[in-house]
């Protein structure tokens, strides 16, 4: 499995960091760690000093909360830049002792499109951003959470507040969950402790009878953790992802 984890140089990165770390450890996958710069120039050589602090920052914030157990330990005498190509950068450990894949990626770009080719290209199981709730669906130009949740090949889990979180909004975009998205969305429903509220997304309301089915399997997970779940039918539901960013005061997670 390998996860998706986007930061900046702001403290709204803390949240996506927080729970990629526990969720990377518990799972034992492999992590991108990935800052975008914003721009439309692609340079040959390496990015600012900010993106390489940003990203040398989030990654010893991110083997901290790990522990030094943890799959991402290991000593690092400095880091070099290696090019992949124009506008895409990679930040290798000279020494990397660590059990399990820590990359450090800078992308040159639009942000939401930087993220979601990362997710493709890298093959990512999951992508983890923080996002204001001060974005909306209705803003002029679409806030990039909203497009990678939209637009991305694999589950999304959107962080919007980590401190008081009272739901969690569930869209659904995959009849069939096999055993490591179950177990994903096992240890998503262990850190938040909160219940979910659940829907079918336009993708698969004609398939009732699978619908029902992963939507079961969801539902057995929340149970095990006490917590409740509202679930929405598949016939009737009418959510898009839009919608359900915008009704998401907390947190939301795209299931593909």
């Amino acid at each position: 499995m390998r996860i998706l984890i986007v930061v900046d140089n702001q403290l709204l990165t803390e949240p996506a960091l927080k729970v990629g770390a526990t969720l990377g450890a518990n799972l034992w996958a492999h992590v991108n760690l990935l800052t975008v710069v914003s721009g439309n120039d692609r340079p040959d050589c390496a990015p600012d000093d900010l993106a390489k602090s940003t990203l040398v920052n989030a990654r010893k914030t991110l083997i901290g909360l790990c522990g030094p157990d943890g799959p991402y330990s290991m000593p690092v005498i400095k880091e070099e830049a290696v090019t992949v190509r124009p506008g895409l950068f990679d930040y290798r450990p000279v020494v990397d002792a660590g059990k399990k894949e820590l990359k450090l990626r800078a992308r040159y770009g639009e942000p939401g499109r930087e993220i979601i080719d990362e997710a493709y290209e890298e093959d990512a199981d999951l992508i983890i951003m923080s996002a204001s709730n001060s974005d909306s669906s209705s803003d002029q130009q679409m806030p990039a959470p909203l497009q990678v949740a939209t637009e991305a090949s694999c589950s999304t889990l959107i962080i919007k507040d980590l401190a008081q979180v009272q739901n969690i909004i569930v869209g659904l975009e995959t009849p069939k969950l096999n055993q490591s998205a179950r177990e994903m969305f096992n240890q998503i429903a262990n850190i938040f402790k909160a219940p979910a509220a659940m829907y079918p997304l336009p993708s698969i309301r004609s398939a009732k009878d699978e619908f029902s089915e992963a939507m079961e399997k969801l539902v057995k997970i929340f149970k095990v953790h006490d917590l409740n779940v509202i679930t929405a039918d598949a016939t009737s539901a009418d959510r898009t992802i839009a919608e359900l960013y915008d009704q998401a005061q907390h947190n939301m997670l795209i299931l593909r």
